[in-house]
């Protein structure tokens, strides 16, 4: 338990990032056409237009 006393702000917020960025993971596998859908629309003005899928 002394890991947790002196690390308690590191280990926070790396549990913050890992449940973050899993939850994120997530969304974008089981929404696939909604968030391509998303994205193609923000940067529908951009050079980037034709590469959204690949990104």
């Amino acid at each position: 338990m002394s890991i947790f006393n002196n690390h308690a702000a590191e280990i926070l917020v790396l549990l913050f990032l890992i449940i973050t960025f899993f939850q994120s993971g997530i969304d974008k596998l089981t929404d696939w056409k909604g968030n391509v859908a998303f994205i193609t629309g923000h940067f529908k003005n951009s050079p980037l237009q034709k590469m959204v899928p690949v990104l």
